[in-house]
Formats: C-alpha cells, structure tokens, sequence
C-alpha cells in the first residue's frame, strides 16, 4: 500500500451519490478546480487542485496493519478505539504518486476525509501518518474554515497577537504546514523501559522523524506541543533541519537542540533518517542560534 493512502470506515458499504460528493468537495474550497468520477465498477476517481487518486469501497474491516497505525496510534479514549475498531466496511483513497506535491496529497485525503464523513464515514485514518481523526473533529475544521480566515493551530487569543496572518484551511496547511495535528501523528512507545515519543509522518515530506527520550508519560501533552510546533518549522525550513541545530521555542526560554540517534538505535530510524531532541536553557547557548 503506498504511503499516500487513507480509509475511512463505515457501519456498512455506503451508498455513495456520485454528484452529491462533487458538489460537497468543490464547496471545501471554492475555485479550486475539483471533481469526482464514478466508474463502472464502483470505484471513484477524484481530482482536487494538482492531486489525484482512486476510491474504492470494501466490505470488512481495513488491514489489521493500517488499522494498529492509525486508530491503534490515536490519542483516542479507549471506548472510541473499541467503537472505531468494529467498523464493517472502509473507503480506501490511493493517491496518483506523480501528481501534486506531498501536500497537495495530503489536501486531497482530507477533503476525502470530509465529504466521505459526511456520507456516513466515521473517521479518516492515514497509516504513515500515524493520524486517526473522528468525523465530528473534520466537521469542525470544516466549520471554522466556513467562517472566514483565521489562525490555525494556536488558540484564538494567541491568533490575535501582531505577527499572525489568518488564513483558511487549505492555504494555512500549503503556506505554513498548519494544523499539524491534520498532517502528522505523534506516538509514545516504551523504549528500553523508558518513555519514547515518537513523530509520524514528516518522512511523507521528505523530512525527518523526530524521537524525544528524556520525558514521561506525564510529558504528553507539552511534548505533543513542541512536536506540533516543529513540524511547521521543519516544512519551512527544510535545509536547516539537521545534527547540531538549535531552535527558538516559543517565548525563547528553552531551545531544541537536534542530534543524531546513536548507532545502536539504528533500527528507529526512518527512511528520511531520524533525529534526536533535547530540551536546554538558553542561558547554555554561547553561540549565535536561530
């Protein structure tokens, strides 16, 4: 399956209206050329912006792979898991791997995501990405960005302050790789009986993985931010994501300091290479640093 992939399940097969779901993809973003075509088989193909790809429906469940990497990786309450889990049948979007750029991909499985959640879809999952998000979570994206231009991935008083241009949604995701909570994942997991967190998903950009090893499970929701603030740094600042860099963090208290994971490690590593965070005080920095 290639990595640009995503299912959605459902309670059963949908009965999909070919010209309801055009309608309902054009109107994510107005003027963006965009359709959908239904062929003989059952199968759909769709077409937003410079992305294209093929869906097809399948009855069961998704591959228990796709399934463990996607809703098994969601920080979901184990309930909604377990409700996820009993699916019946899935849509599988596949994405043409020569038209569009990695994120005009990803644009395009979560517009898939939407209007597939709006016939009956209970989630989109995204298994390189590590991403699960529920139908009611893409409705509220899909609200907001209705609303007009705003600030994504900051709360709104932050997306006030001087310095932020709001934006909708499929502009603020091509410019600045926002929300990062729609394109990667992020992924605890015991590490030599420590606690490892994981990113999932830059490799879909031709960026590193990130891995942070000197935190706790207490640590989720603060390291879940820094990763959340360092994939949009790392999509604008490709060429200086490297060993030996050192990153403002917000308030410029505390810097990110990148560095390769030991040779012992090597398995962790993914297949645009992985680095190694650590967390230090400014007042430690004698040299010149971004």
């Amino acid at each position: 399956m290639d990595d640009f992939c995503a299912l959605v399940p459902f309670a059963e097969l949908p009965r999909v209206e070919c010209p309801a779901l055009m309608g309902a993809l054009c109107a994510l973003e107005p003027g963006e050329p965009a359709g959908v075509h239904q062929r003989p088989d059952g199968t759909l193909d769709i077409w937003a912006g410079h992305a294209r790809g093929r869906i097809s429906f399948h009855a069961g469940v998704m591959p228990e792979q796709s399934e463990i990497a996607s809703i098994g990786m969601a920080d979901l309450p184990e309930v909604e898991a377990n409700r996820l889990r009993r699916h019946s049948a899935y849509a599988l979007l596949e994405c043409h791997p020569d038209a569009g750029t990695a994120m005009d991909r990803m644009i395009l499985m979560i517009k898939t995501g939407m209007v597939l959640c709006d016939n009956g879809g209970w989630a989109l999952c995204v298994p390189a990405g590590g991403i699960c998000v529920r139908a009611a979570e893409l409705e509220e994206f899909a609200a907001l960005n209705r609303e007009g231009p705003r600030v994504w991935g900051l709360d709104e008083a932050e997306g006030q302050l001087p310095g932020y241009v709001p934006r909708h949604l499929w502009e603020s995701l091509r410019k600045e790789a926002q929300p990062s909570s729609l394109l990667v994942g992020f992924v605890p997991a015991q590490v030599e009986n420590t606690t490892w967190f994981f990113s999932a998903g830059h490799s879909l950009f031709g960026l590193p993985e990130i891995v942070y090893s000197d935190g706790t499970l207490e640590d989720f929701e603060s390291i879940r931010a820094l990763f959340r603030f360092l994939m949009p740094y790392f999509y604008l600042n490709p060429g200086s994501v490297r060993p030996g860099k050192i990153i403002r963090t917000a308030g410029n208290e505390l810097a990110i300091s990148l560095h390769q994971l030991p040779e012992r490690y090597n398995e962790l590593q993914a297949s645009t290479g992985t680095l190694r965070l650590r967390l230090m005080e400014t007042t430690e920095i004698d040299s010149e640093w971004e």
